[in-house]
């Protein structure tokens, strides 16, 4: 019996090559995952779809010519035999011999991003320096092959600079702040703090728990230009390069509070997804300055002059993780800070400071690291600038990953 032109059938289940239903009722395995309706065609022509009204008229006939053709073939007393126009079409999957002839349409494999791109699309430079470096080495022996057919070369200078500030890091965020010279704790604050001075190389350790959420205590540290509502020094900031998701560099003006020194540099603010690093379980930010060498930032922006009156510190770098405390039960919420601090100081500045008794250097870094704990609490709990700091793209792509991240990975939490 041939099947009418105009009959619909579910494409996903494979009837598009049949010439009747009695070829249909001679396939035993029926199982289709199609949902009904799926995409309809006409066997024998590719048409218009056909209305509900008229698919239901053209069941209704073939199930009566059908119907009268198989009474006659009945024996009495006998149950009539199921036929495949009983069963659901669009549930049926055909399970068919492999076709050859080229009728059968093909399938090809979605392509899959290398680890390397996949790494530095979710900020985490400490696998993707890894993964840059096997790549390199495979293609080491081949003749005008470079990484750059994975990632631009911009991502490379990215993931090789930051991979290398990351790696660095790691020493600072070992130190603790008791292992310093001059420490205190501020139990009020959930404070733990750290200073040493040697000639004009300064470090400062400090160690904060808030009870907030993870990401806000993360996106501030990230929009440098709002450290200015954090801090007692006087603090202008301005993007100088092109806003990237973790990556991008700041021109920072400061007027040092207590001693009146200023400063102009030019200063990297980099985010790092270590949460799977053995060795870090965090989110960390880098924040340093370029080689003294240097005229343009990464992006390639001309280093300006210095604003009058202004000196350039020559090397800073900051290395701050954040530790997801997993609070009452919430994964983002809490967060242990650890941030260190390595200056060399301008010879002006190391001259001031150096002049100093240690009972006021040590006043005065108290209220540096208190000062900065006590407005953080506060800044994260009512600022709607830094709500809205976290909605715009791209960081907010950034910290939607972070995120998830915390989410999946629950030996990360209280690390």
């Amino acid at each position: 019996m041939a099947v009418p032109s105009s009959w619909p059938f579910c494409a996903t289940c494979g009837f598009n090559d049949v010439d009747s239903f009695d070829e249909v009722a001679q396939v035993s395995d029926f199982n289709c995952v199609a949902e009904p309706p799926t995409l309809l065609a006409n066997i024998g022509q590719q048409g218009p779809l056909q209305t509900a009204a008229d698919q239901k008229a053209d069941k209704e006939k073939l199930l009566t010519s059908t119907g009268a053709a198989g009474a006659a073939n009945e024996t009495p007393g006998q149950e009539p035999e199921a036929s495949a126009l009983q069963l659901p079409m669009a549930r049926v999957e055909v399970n068919r011999p492999e076709d050859n002839t080229g009728t059968a349409e093909d399938t090809t494999d979605t392509p899959t991003k290398h680890p390397l791109a996949i790494a530095l699309e979710f900020g985490r430079y400490a696998e993707a320096s890894r993964e840059l470096l096997k790549l390199e080495e495979s293609l080491s022996g081949a003749l005008g092959q470079r990484p750059s057919g994975i990632i631009g070369e911009e991502d490379i200078e990215r993931v090789r600079r930051i991979g290398a500030k990351f790696e660095g890091a790691q020493r600072l965020l070992k130190m603790k702040p008791q292992d310093l010279k001059v420490n205190e704790e501020n139990p009020k604050f959930r404070l733990k703090w750290g200073m040493k001075l040697e000639n004009a190389m300064m470090q400062l350790v400090s160690v904060t728990e808030f009870d907030g959420d993870f990401l806000k205590v993360l996106a501030l540290d990230l929009e440098a230009d709002l450290e200015d509502k954090i801090s007692e020094d006087e603090i202008s900031q301005e993007m100088f390069g092109q806003h990237h998701a973790h990556d991008v560099s700041w021109r920072k003006r400061m007027v040092k509070a207590g001693v009146g020194t200023k400063a102009d540099d030019i200063m990297m603010v980099s985010a790092v997804d270590a949460l799977d690093e053995p060795l870090v379980k965090a989110v960390c930010t880098l924040k340093y300055t370029l080689d003294a060498s240097a005229t343009a930032d990464p992006f390639g922006n001309a280093i300006p002059p210095l604003a009058p009156g202004h000196l350039r510190t020559p090397y800073v770098m900051t290395a701050t993780a954040f530790t997801p405390l997993g609070l009452h039960g919430d994964k983002m919420r809490g967060v242990r800070k650890v941030e260190v601090m390595e200056i060399e100081l301008a010879p002006t500045v190391a001259k001031v400071l150096g002049m100093m008794p240690n009972f006021l250097l040590k006043k005065l870094c108290r209220g540096s690291v208190e000062t900065k704990a006590k407005l953080t609490h506060e800044f994260i709990g009512n600022s709607e600038e830094l709500k809205k700091r976290m909605q715009m793209a791209p960081r907010s792509d950034f910290l939607e990953k972070i995120r998830s991240s915390i989410s999946s990975n629950p030996g990360c939490i209280g690390a």
